[in-house]
């Protein structure tokens, strides 16, 4: 008796949802899957590329986890995806972004290893770089801002010491990236100006960066807040601050489709 082929499981970065942003590997591998994975709305994007007859498990996050409730997610995660590798099925494990970028692609990694599970990764394009390149905004220049700090903000335990040592680069002409900061933008923003930050360093913001709702705005740290709640931009936001930003291209053709309502907490 033969055994059965096993494939192994692509852990897939969709990048920030418009399918024509995937990667061509990507692209291929999500439409030759039997079976896709994922729990984060954005990737429900690229959904329409998919085989008729393949399998579709999405596990729902309700809320915020708590730590203990992370663990028990991602062990679900990975008992879904050796299930299916064991009965010899194409695996999609979709990630929004860049599975490596703040999408727990690495802690996935290590859980589908300890159980000799094989993987291959396929990257993808996050958020801060797309949202970059659709609106124009130079955040990097060789020998002008020769620093990019790419921060996800939305669980700050350090009494906001990294946002200090942050701010010693802006002042020498970083640009820091900011993901998922609302909830603590204020905090920042204020330990940013005690650290001597201006509060007129130009500042942008992209919210739903590549989809039909997406919209930017530009302003500078002390007005950014207004600005995105004047023109009713939609979360999930990516925050650009340096002395270089600037969003350069406010008219562009925008992807086609559904609009949702937010996707704020949607990860």
């Amino acid at each position: 008796m033969t055994s059965k082929e096993r494939f192994p499981i692509l852990i897939t970065g969709t990048g920030p949802g418009n399918p024509e942003l995937l990667t061509v590997k990507a692209h291929h591998a999500i439409s030759s899957a039997d079976v896709l994975l994922y729990d984060c709305m954005p990737a429900h994007y690229v959904l329409d590329l998919k085989r008729e007859d393949a399998e579709v498990i999405y596990l729902c996050k309700t809320h915020e986890f708590t730590e203990d409730e992370l663990k028990g997610h991602m062990i679900n995660v990975i008992n879904n995806l050796e299930k299916c590798y064991n009965e010899g099925k194409k695996v999609v494990r979709l990630k929004s972004g860049d599975a490596f970028m703040y999408g727990g692609g690495g802690l996935e990694a290590g859980l589908l290893s300890s159980r000799n599970i094989p993987f291959e990764i396929i990257p993808g394009l996050t958020a801060g770089a797309a949202a970059a390149n659709l609106y124009g905004i130079k955040i990097s220049e060789k020998d002008e801002t020769d620093t990019v700090v790419y921060y996800i903000a939305c669980n700050i335990t350090d009494n906001f010491y990294q946002i200090r040592q942050i701010a010693k680069l802006l002042n020498i002409g970083a640009t820091l990236v900011l993901y998922m900061a609302d909830d603590n933008l204020s905090k920042i923003i204020s330990v940013l100006k005690e650290e001597g930050v201006p509060g007129t360093i130009p500042t942008v913001v992209v919210g739903m960066a590549s989809l039909p709702d997406e919209d930017c705005a530009n302003g500078t740290l002390d007005s950014i807040a207004f600005e995105a709640a004047k023109k009713e931009m939609l979360m999930p936001f990516t925050y650009f601050i340096g002395t270089n930003v600037n969003a350069t291209v406010q008219n562009r053709t925008k992807m086609s489709g559904k609009t949702v309502k937010s996707l704020a907490g949607a990860c």
